[in-house]
């Protein structure tokens, strides 16, 4: 599994050659190198090369390539072995919260939104949170905003007639959506 932005560790181990070789590692996209890693070589020893994906990486058909190569007055290669990797956008989790799930007109919604990277850390950057009614309307947009050690904490003021039914929050964060609904439904309290 490849996923953007990361750092990925490929371990090989030479059993046997008479010759020195250098192990070389790299990841492919649709046939274009995006990510490699060299490194010399000694019998019977693992050697570990890190490979960082870009985190600009889209979509498409993944190998990662390892090949052993003589840079001695041979020159070539000793062995190439190509697997192929499935790729996944999903470089991130993202926790969408709010203080109750159904709120009634005029009320505020506060919620919060947490995003964390694959290693269980705080995301750095910023994100886009949209406010949308049930017909999908952005009712309120937060651009570019920076959480603050690793939350973004918002609300939204619900009008004294808004529309009733299931509201969406979206987070956009490095080009991932995560989607959570609340109800906002009416109610008029008694007069006796």
């Amino acid at each position: 599994m490849v996923r953007p932005g990361q750092i990925y560790r490929v371990a090989a181990t030479i059993l046997q050659s008479k010759y020195p070789l250098t192990i070389r590692a790299s990841i492919q996209r649709n046939g274009v190198e995006i990510g490699a890693a060299s490194h010399p070589a000694k019998n019977g020893v693992t050697e570990t090369l890190l490979i960082r994906v870009p985190s600009t990486s889209v979509k498409g058909d993944y190998k990662l390539r390892v090949e052993g190569l003589h840079y001695a007055t041979f020159g070539g290669s000793a062995f190439v072995n190509e697997t192929k990797l499935t790729f996944s956008q999903r470089s991130m989790t993202i926790f969408i919260q709010t203080d109750k799930p159904i709120y009634i007109q005029g009320e505020t919604v506060n919620f919060r939104a947490i995003p964390i990277n694959t290693e269980l850390k705080a995301f750095d950057s910023t994100i886009d949170v949209y406010m949308l009614d049930p017909n999908r309307y952005i009712m309120r947009r937060w651009l570019s905003r920076q959480s603050n050690l690793g939350t973004v904490s918002l609300n939204y003021q619900l009008s004294d007639q808004p529309k009733f039914g299931e509201w969406t929050i979206q987070v956009i964060a490095q080009g991932q959506i995560e989607e959570f609904s609340f109800s906002v439904e009416e109610y008029y309290q008694t007069r006796f």
